[in-house]
């Protein structure tokens, strides 16, 4: 049996910050599975 790919979306609106954005796509990533590592050497 194959298992079936699901994609989840999440909504990201103006007011939202770029942090905001980042946690919600991490928890989204975390929640089908999908460990992110972050990025240590990003320039900010």
């Amino acid at each position: 049996m194959t298992k079936k790919n699901k994609l989840e979306l999440i909504a990201i609106t103006p007011g939202m910050s770029k942090e905001e954005i980042r946690l919600n796509l991490l928890r989204m990533l975390k929640k089908q599975g999908i460990e992110v590592k972050e990025n240590t050497n990003e320039k900010k």
